[in-house]
């Protein structure tokens, strides 16, 4: 008896995700695959528009970007080129530093943990959080050159 007393006092805690299909007005429930919502900050493979924010400084410009399928935790992957962590003013040494992943133009971020990428899926707000020694230039309001706009004429003298 004593056994049994001593035995549920050292039990486990388990964590089990369920979700019920009735709730879906759906006339074919059975066959409705939910299981990639079961993963944590999973983002559907695709291409979207989002607003970059790197070290809480929002850049100007919206930008097309694409999440790729992967085999890790959260089961996708924020695909960023060359080209893309240039105009976000990354320096050149940092970004000539990442290996591409394999097959694709896709940069293996992963292997720097001090480099951060969040997406809010409410306001599609990408944030990244990257050391200021990785930056061209870091200050208050500062736009990357690769995002200024000559404008317009605004005097013209003939």
């Amino acid at each position: 008896m004593s056994g049994v007393v001593c035995s549920l006092l050292f039990v486990l805690p388990v964590h089990a995700v369920e979700f019920n299909v009735d709730m879906i007005d759906a006339e074919d429930r059975e066959n409705i695959d939910i299981s990639r919502f079961e993963k944590k900050g999973y983002i559907p493979p695709g291409r979207y528009l989002v607003r970059v924010q790197i070290n809480k400084n929002m850049l100007p410009q919206t930008l097309i970007l694409e999440w790729v399928k992967a085999d890790n935790e959260s089961g996708s992957l924020l695909c960023l080129t060359k080209e893309n962590l240039t105009n976000f003013g990354l320096n050149t040494e940092f970004i000539e530093s990442l290996q591409n992943i394999a097959g694709s133009e896709c940069l293996d971020l992963s292997q720097r943990q001090e480099l951060t990428t969040r997406l809010d899926k409410a306001t599609m707000i990408l944030s990244l959080s990257v050391p200021q020694a990785w930056l061209k230039y870091q200050a208050t309001n500062w736009t990357p050159p690769e995002f200024w706009d000559t404008g317009i004429t605004g005097f013209i003298l003939d």
